[in-house]
């Protein structure tokens, strides 16, 4: 089903209106990019556990006890590493189209100055969270280079979906 056709349908049952309307509020955004940035982090720290929990000494007298061992450890790690990046990828993304939206009702208006400005912005809260248990040089450093990983991914997120949707546009008609 394309977008059109999915648009049409919401058209035809009356709702086009109301998830236009809702999308445009900062907490349906901020809330729709957590449950995405969650699920991605789940993803991805299943993977990093995966590959973390197949190292180390296997106990047991039996291949079944080893392969029992093996299994448990992994599927532990993998629990783990993806609950933890999970979290972390669900709240960058909140704190980051929260901020996003924020900035672009503020300045009535849709440009790349917005996501770089949330980049920034959320990438320094990030840091000094990050960073909150350490010296003050350390907490510093960590916000400084947070803010700017986190401006220079959304510049390059912006950029290449204005790029895209350009190229969208002029090779459909």
């Amino acid at each position: 089903m394309s977008a059109e056709d999915f648009a049409a349908m919401l058209d035809k049952a009356g709702l086009l209106g109301v998830v236009t309307k809702y999308q445009d509020h900062c907490l349906v955004r901020s809330a729709s990019a957590a449950v995405a940035g969650v699920g991605i982090g789940i993803g991805i720290g299943t993977f990093i556990g995966t590959m973390a929990g197949a190292h180390g000494e296997i106990s047991g007298n039996t291949l079944a006890e080893q392969l029992k061992t093996g299994f448990g450890r992994t599927m532990h790690e993998s629990l783990r590493r993806g609950y933890a990046v999970g979290r972390s990828f669900g709240i960058a993304g909140a704190a980051f189209v929260a901020t996003e939206c924020s900035i672009e009702k503020w300045r009535a208006r849709h440009d790349v100055f917005n996501a770089v400005f949330a980049g920034i912005t959320a990438g320094a809260a990030m840091g000094a969270w990050n960073a909150r248990a350490a010296a003050a040089p350390a907490v510093a450093r960590a916000v400084a280079m947070n803010a700017a990983q986190f401006a220079a991914l959304a510049l390059a997120f912006e950029l290449g979906s204005d790029a895209f949707a350009a190229f969208k546009a002029k090779h459909a008609a």
